[in-house]
This record gives C-alpha cells, structure tokens and sequence, in this order.
C-alpha cells in the first residue's frame, strides 16, 4: 500500500513535471486529519481564500497552475489554528512536515524560495534559543552586580549581538546566491536596521539619539519599489510599526511627518503608493485626526496615479466640509422639524452661544454625556447659552420617548433619516455625541471633546 502510494505521487509528480509553462504546490502534513487545505492570498492584514485542495491517495495536497498568483507570501490553511506560510514565485513546490511541528520538521524537496525561507526561520529559532540563554545569564549577573556591568555580562552581550548578526549575515549570503529571488527581499524587510551596526560601519558619523538614527533609517530594509512585497504582511506591519514608534506624542505634526516620509518613497511605484495611501486614509478617516486626512487628501490622494473619479469627488469633498467646519468659519445651515412638526431655523435661534449636540436615541455615551451637558445647559442657559439637539434617529417613537426619558428641556430636531440624512454628510458626522460651540453669529468657536472643553468654550463666548 506505501509503495502505490509512493507511486501515485511520482506519476502525479511526473505527469506535472510535464508541463513546461505552469507550476504546482504539493504539500504533505503528516498527522493532519484534515481532508481539505485552502490557499490564502495575503495582503497586509487580509487575507482571501483563492483555491482548494483535497486530500490524495499520496497523502499530501495538491495545488495546480499557481503560476497565475502573484510573487508574494501565502497561507496554505488546514484548519483554524493548523496553518503553514509559503513563498509562491513562477516555481514548482514541494513540501513535508509532521504537525507536531511544523517548522522544525518542514523539508522543502523542492523551491529556491521556500528552501531560502524556512532555513532563515529555523536557524532563527536556534539563534532565538540561544540569545534567549545567553540573555537570561546575563540578567542573574546583572541582578547580582546590582546592574553593574563586568567582564563577564560585557562578553554576554558581545556574544548576543554576534549571534543576532548572524540573521543578517544569514540573509545578505542568499541575497549573493540568489539575486533574483524573493525570499531574501521579504526577509530582509522584515529586520528593523542596526544602530550599533550601523556605527561599526567604516565612517559612519554618530547620530546626536540613537532615536534620531531609527527615524531616518526605521524604513530602510523595505523596497517600496517592489510590489511583490504588497502580497505579504511586510509593508502594512513596518508602517504600522513606525508609527507606533514614531506617532508619539500623538499630534498632527507627527503623523503629517510619518506620512511624508513613507509616500515619498512609496513614490517609486504606482502600486505601492496607492497601497500605503489607501493605509493611511483607513487608518485616519472617520477619526479625531480630521486635519491628517485632510492633508493627506490635499496633498497625496489628489496627486495619486489612477483616481477612481467617484472617489476622488468623495474624498475631495469630505476634505472641503472638514476645512469648512473649522473654527472661524460659519455652521452649515440647520432647518429641521422639532418634535411638534415645527421647523427650527438655526440662524434664527437668538442666543449669545448656541451648542448643537449631534446625539443618536440608542447610543450608550449620548446617554452617559446627557446628565454633563443638562448640567452644563442649566447653569449657562440664563447667561445666554441655547442647545439645539440633533438627533440621527429613523423612528420617531425612539426619539419622542427619548427626550421624555432624559426630560430634555432644549431645543430637539431631527428629519429621522437617520446616518442618511443630509446634515450628517454637511457637519462629517461619524460618531456621536459630537458637539459644536458656535456665537451669536453661528461662526464656529469650537468642537470640544468633554465637559471641561465644553465649559472653557461658553465662557470664552459668554463673557
């Protein structure tokens, strides 16, 4: 029986082998009960589904014409927590591994790139268990010396940089032998660069911070010219990282930089830049980093390769309603029905300062911010304070009950179209409560973010 199944695999083998212009993907996990594997295509933090394999008499799984994806890294999935990453890259692949683990075990019978990749993380894990041992001695000498260094810490460290060496070194020998192929690029990405490496080099000046080293160099490993690294998690996990580490003190000047920094290398290819630009935008849209989004539309989304004109018009126009929601600049119109069925003008609203409260009926922080701001609307309503509540509601039996249940003695207006309605696209309304301190003349004095901000506001309108 092992020698026809043996036989299966090299007829199955040979009969691939054949066909000069595509490639395959034969993976044998010995002790997997799953009957079925599904390839995932990865990029950045998704991943899709893109085919399927079953279980062959071989024993292993079968993956046919591969040469149609992409290069780049991807997932072949036996479960939920059995998976195994791998390179695809215009070569035939052929893998074994037990599932006990996975790793340790894997031998790649056949592809450059995945041979290249696994050695790296099997010697990864060997110099991992010794920097480990290393480090742990180092420590009890340390918590002896009471953290005075001696010869003997001195060598352990010295012994721990040259074994974390060794990964680079490991990497920079397959980049000589193999200088067309992927692995060695993907795994180079992944290595945040050396300060001390970098000041062993021959004539390399000193940085004033080992910080200011990090912030010129952090990105220096990833070619944002080459788009095969889109399909791993490479780009998004760096730029992730380097605001993380960079994004701090959390300010608009900071992130503006970071942005800066990363598209002007993004800049080397029409792909890549739309990808990290896309990044950007979902990690700053809809959030309190209005003006970030707004710089980054003003001056990269509008100059971008191929702008989906629909898009464009979109992000434009959002970025123009942000600019004219600053303070200074005078509220949109409001004219919405009151509970009654009266319609309420803002600009007719008499008041030395008006608070519009953008609130929804079923949101549990309008509800936790109500008693503050009737607080707050008590006790400035007879210096001339006046709120108007805009709820984003879509029944009117929520809303009617709601301002019976929280006795809201404001002024109360809603269209009940809900997130549809037209004053939530002219006032960017993406969460509630959101809130806006205006004057007498419905100019813009704020858009405060808690109670105190709130207050600092009314007083500075009111007195």
């Amino acid at each position: 029986m092992i020698k026809n199944k043996i036989l299966l695999f090299f007829l199955f083998f040979g009969t691939m082998c054949q066909a000069q212009t595509s490639h395959f993907l034969y993976y044998k996990l010995n002790g997997c009960a799953s009957k079925k594997a599904i390839l995932y295509n990865v990029r950045g933090e998704s991943s899709v589904g893109i085919d399927t394999a079953y279980l062959q008499q071989s024993g292993g799984f079968a993956f046919s014409n591969i040469e149609k994806y992409p290069a780049g890294m991807y997932v072949v999935s036996f479960n939920d927590s059995v998976y195994t990453e791998v390179i695809l890259n215009d070569e035939d692949i052929v893998l074994e591994a037990n599932i006990e683990n996975i790793l340790m075990t894997m031998e790649v019978r056949k592809s450059v790139e995945n041979q290249i990749l696994f050695g790296y993380w099997q010697y990864a894990i060997m110099i991992k268990d010794s920097v480990n041992k290393y480090n742990l001695t180092r420590q009890k000498i340390l918590q002896a010396t009471y953290g005075n260094e001696n010869k003997q810490s001195l060598k352990l460290y010295e012994d721990i940089n040259r074994l974390n060496d060794k990964l680079y070194d490991f990497i920079d020998e397959e980049k000589k032998l193999h200088p067309e192929s992927f692995a060695p690029k993907l795994l180079l990405s992944y290595q945040i660069p050396s300060y001390r490496r970098y000041l062993a080099g021959n004539g390399n000046l000193p940085y004033d911070s080992e910080k200011e080293y990090y912030w010129n160099h952090f990105l220096d490993n990833v070619d944002f010219s080459d788009p095969r690294l889109l399909n791993s998690k490479v780009v998004y996990v760096t730029i992730s990282d380097f605001i993380t580490n960079f994004g701090g003190p959390a300010t608009t000047k900071n992130y503006n930089n970071i942005i800066s920094k990363v598209m002007a290398l993004a800049n080397s290819n029409e792909e890549v830049y739309q990808y990290c630009l896309n990044l950007f935008i979902k990690n700053f849209d809809n959030t309190i980093w209005e003006d970030v989004f707004v710089y980054l539309i003003d001056n990269y989304y509008t100059n971008s390769f191929n702008l989906n004109e629909s898009i464009r018009k979109y992000y434009v126009n959002k970025s123009t309603i942000i600019k004219n929601l600053k303070p200074g600049k005078k509220a949109p119109s409001i004219i919405l029905p009151d509970s009654a069925g009266n319609l309420v003008d803002l600009y007719n609203i008499k008041a030395k300062a008006k608070m519009i409260i953008f609130y929804s009926s079923d949101c549990p922080h309008c509800e936790e911010a109500m008693p503050d701001l009737k607080k707050i609307y008590n006790d400035y309503k007879n210096s001339g304070l006046e709120v108007i509540g805009v709820a984003i509601d879509d029944e009117a039996s929520m809303w009617k009950n709601n301002i019976i249940k929280d006795s809201l003695t404001w002024i109360s207006v809603s269209d009940l179209k809900g997130m549809s309605s037209p004053i939530v696209n002219s006032y960017n309304i993406w969460m509630t409560p959101t809130i806006y301190i205006l004057d007498k003349k419905d100019i813009i004095m704020s858009k405060p973010k808690g109670p105190a901000e709130i207050q600092a506001a009314l007083l500075q309108v009111l007195y």
